[in-house]
């Protein structure tokens, strides 16, 4: 049993977040998506991984389920936008599997679980094709590189799709080219949307930052360091945090000038858990008890991220996905006006009342 005091849950996706980021390139990830994936692994594992994991979530065993059904619950709507949140479980049938539980964790918390044959095409098909059905097909050039083979255990996935328009779209008529600064010696030319619209508006001595409302209650963060900061010190600055959660910034009129923009980031997790205390995943045999008569010699080979996001005239396009795999052997009044312009390399996020669906950062807009 985890006994540490409870931590809010989107301080605890902004904590992953700050574990992961890479600030030397364009970067992109969803933390919703990472922090649901954990969820769903504590559930099918036991002694040392299944303590690191529920201790890093701040989630003790009594309310997992009920953690993995608020995120799934909170994360799938097609009203105002369209947002779906889920995961699957892919397991190889020609182990002993605890086929009780498996049918029990299948009706908890609204995963496909598929007992299968591993290492065949038709297996890899069906994984792909799942995959790319719950990303918006976002992912398929990484998608079609899942494959299994006769030792892999199971394939683990959480999957996020997100589409939604902005609540004032930026008119295409008025977007236009212009550079963007990447850095003192380095300038790009790029296409730049511009409207004024009512959100959040933030400034202090590190970083200026605004809000563009999204359908369905999404809003896009937007921060810009100032001239003398780097883009490395602000990520470590906790005030851009706490204006992503939605706890700081005046409700202003912003003129808002930002680049058209897509990035993508394939990160490999298994690197990044040792960084996360989860160490226990990457270098020692795991025990997955719950779901297997025999659990020796079993660990996991890969864990990794892939997210891409979409920025344009109409609105934020986004999808990422983790896999886990294991083998054998989130009343008007007068208002002041601002301006921003996000010319030089800003940082982002896609929230919902503080949850972080994406965040990520962009050197540069047309790389």
């Amino acid at each position: 049993m985890n006994t540490q005091e409870p931590k809010n849950v989107v301080d605890i996706m902004y904590d992953i977040e700050r574990m992961i980021q890479n600030p030397s390139d364009n970067f992109v990830t969803s933390p919703v998506t990472l922090y649901y994936s954990l969820l769903v692994l504590a559930q099918i594992t036991a002694g040392k991984a299944h303590e690191d994991i529920i201790s890093l979530l701040h989630v003790d065993d009594e309310h997992l389920v009920e953690m993995t059904n608020l995120l799934y619950s909170a994360f799938n709507s097609d009203k105002d936008c369209k947002v779906q949140l889920d995961s699957s479980l892919w397991i190889n049938q020609s182990f002993d599997l605890k086929y009780d539980y498996l049918d029990m964790l299948k009706n908890q918390i609204h995963s496909l679980v598929a007992p299968v044959d591993m290492g065949n095409e038709a297996t890899d098909q069906a994984i792909q094709t799942w995959v790319n059905d719950h990303t918006g097909h976002l992912l398929e050039d990484a998608v079609k590189n899942i494959q299994t083979d006769a030792l892999t255990f199971f394939e683990l996935f959480a999957t996020l799709y997100y589409k939604s328009g902005w609540k004032n779209e930026f008119d295409i008529d008025d977007s236009y080219e212009g550079d963007f600064f990447v850095n003192d010696d380095h300038t790009v030319t790029c296409t730049y949307m511009n409207n004024e619209s009512a959100g959040r508006y933030v400034a202090c001595d590190h970083f200026k930052g605004a809000t563009k409302s999204l359908s369905g209650g999404y809003e896009m963060a937007l921060i810009l360091p100032e001239d003398h900061m780097n883009l490395e010190d602000v990520l470590d600055d906790e005030r851009i945090y706490a204006f992503m959660k939605g706890t700081t910034g005046e409700e202003a009129y912003v003129d808002l000038t930002l680049p058209r923009f897509e990035v993508g980031t394939n990160d490999d997790l298994m690197i990044k858990f040792r960084q996360m205390g989860l160490s226990s995943l990457t270098d020692d045999l795991v025990d997955f008890s719950p779901v297997i008569v025999d659990t020796s010699e079993t660990l996991i080979s890969k864990a990794s991220q892939n997210t891409r996001l979409i920025v344009n005239e109409e609105g934020v396009e986004g999808a990422s996905y983790v896999e886990i795999a294991a083998v054998r052997g989130a009343a008007f009044r007068m208002l002041n006006t601002y301006k921003l312009t996000l010319d030089r390399p800003f940082i982002f996020a896609v929230t919902n009342r503080g949850l972080p669906l994406f965040v990520g950062h962009i050197l540069n807009p047309v790389e």
